[in-house]
């Protein structure tokens, strides 16, 4: 560069040449390049990463893994910083450190102290977080600038995996791990010197084979919530029994859920299985036979499968509850083998209540619900519309609802000298044996509060009395479409 000194007087004059040497740095901007440093490790690009921790045994070690982030940039390159955040459903269940940031990671530099954990503590199941980092670079000149963002989403599963005992008449002391563990028995294989404990985890009992198989007999039985038995077949000619009876624990609350077999060939005998309940809160799924439950007290559950499920108990744990296996469904029984006064479960729903002693019984809020004496002299009170009453001897006394939509049923014999509440509305007495084809007029003699409605096909002849005031109008007769006669109420 060439100078000159000059003024407004005097000529200008030259001086002596002058180098300036200009000097400048460029950086290349900061890259953030995640890492893996130990354990599981990082899959993905583009700023979309995964970490799968992997299987967790409950009650084992934790899975952990290690990361960090490099500063990836080439040659001279602007400082690294960074900071996380951390979300998603479980991020509570994680054990997570090292996540409160960085910075001053120049090119090449690169830190490691994320750590993610899964315990084994926690309860059996699939877990998931998401981890953003959110990084910026800067250089000494003052600029600082947001670079773009990077994911990890996290995820584990915590698994209880159990150890399988087979018993055998020997007596045995078994006290199970931390997993889920299963006990398979024959019939007969528990007797009282045995002692089982599944310890932790949900354990398993499994029936295998025909026989019996009572719970009751161990001097020990802990920590079992699921029994697993199968319906069978009863001997018949040259071919085995397959069937079970299963003695349920008075004291052990637990699952039994019920299989359906595998049919020998041959044998026409139904499947079916035979279950006597415990003092205590057990839920039963029955299956597809003809199952067999008798309660033995009042906290039991009772599911009927689709096959024939017969629920026997007394009077005074008939406030079990019993569910059949649809609406309208007549496929499960509840039979209450001895007198007195019930009152279904609430949640009682598509069953059959046959009552084999005189019984003064109120159906619950379910609209299919049907009640069925098998003596005379029982009362059955309607409790919504939709329910069936009836009974097979006469003699009976039935209420239907208020709101009305009741069927009364039976046969001329099963309605016979029967007394009717609440007739009206929509309401049907059905005598399914009354021919309406040689039906003669009904008649129908007043009295007071009451009266006796007489219903005859020239064979057969029922008299009713229903309670209130009515004339022979009020009643209709039709074909029930079933062979029967219907009567309906006419206003």
């Amino acid at each position: 560069m060439v100078f000159v000194s000059h003024d407004a007087v005097l000529a200008d004059v030259a001086t002596a040449p002058v180098t300036v040497i200009v000097t400048a740095a460029v950086d290349n901007y900061a890259v953030a390049t995640l890492q893996s440093v130990s354990g599981p490790t990082l899959s993905g690009s583009a700023g979309n990463y995964t970490l799968n921790l992997g299987t967790v045994q409950v009650g084992g070690s934790a899975a952990s893994a290690t990361f960090g982030v490099l500063n990836s940039a080439p040659g001279l390159a602007d400082l690294l910083s960074g900071s996380f955040t951390i979300s998603g459903p479980n991020i509570a269940s994680f054990t997570n450190t090292g996540f409160n940031g960085f910075g001053g990671l120049g090119a090449g530099q690169s830190e490691s102290a994320q750590v993610v954990s899964l315990p084994s503590t926690l309860p059996v199941g699939a877990y998931t977080e998401t981890i953003v980092l959110t990084p910026a670079g800067s250089n000494a000149s003052g600029y600082n600038g947001v670079l773009n963002s990077q994911t990890i989403t996290v995820s584990g599963v915590v698994v209880n995996i159990g150890i399988t005992y087979n018993l055998t008449r020997a007596p045995v002391t078994i006290t199970g791990g931390a997993g889920d563990d299963t006990f398979n028995a024959t019939g007969g294989t528990l007797n009282s010197r045995d002692r089982l404990d599944g310890g932790g985890g949900t354990n398993a009992l499994v029936l295998k084979g025909g026989g019996a198989f009572d719970l009751g007999a161990p001097a020990k039985l802990l920590n079992i919530q699921v029994v697993t038995a199968s319906e069978g077949q009863a001997a018949m000619s040259t071919f085995g029994d397959t069937t079970q009876t299963v003695y349920l624990r008075d004291g052990l609350d637990l699952i039994l859920n019920v299989a359906a077999g595998t049919p020998v060939a041959g044998n026409t005998n139904p499947e079916s299985i035979t279950i006597y309940g415990g003092l205590n809160n057990d839920v039963i799924n029955l299956s597809t036979g003809n199952d067999t439950v008798v309660l033995a007290g009042a906290g039991t559950v009772v599911r009927g499968g689709s096959g024939k499920s017969l629920v026997k108990t007394p009077a005074a744990f008939a406030s079990a509850l019993v569910v059949g296996a649809g609406p309208g469904s007549s496929a499960t029984t509840l039979e209450i083998i001895n007198g007195g006064t019930v009152a279904l479960n609430a949640g009682d729903n598509n069953i059959v209540v046959k009552l084999d002693a005189a019984t003064n019984l109120t159906l619950n809020g379910m609209a299919f619900v049907s009640a069925i004496g098998q003596v005379q002299g029982n009362t059955i009170i309607a409790g919504a519309a939709g329910q069936t009453l009836g009974g097979i001897a006469g003699k009976d006394t039935l209420i239907g609802f208020p709101g009305f939509g009741n069927t009364f049923l039976g046969t001329a014999v099963g309605l016979n000298n029967d007394t009717i509440g609440n007739f009206g509305g929509s309401d049907i007495i059905d005598i399914t044996n009354m021919n309406f084809a040689t039906l003669q007029p009904l008649a129908y003699a007043a009295g007071v509060g009451k009266g006796v409605l007489t219903i005859s096909d020239g064979t057969r002849t029922d008299k009713i009395t229903l309670t209130g005031s009515y004339t022979v109008a009020n009643f209709l007769a039709a074909a029930d479409g079933a062979g029967g006669t219907a009567i309906n109420w006419h206003a």
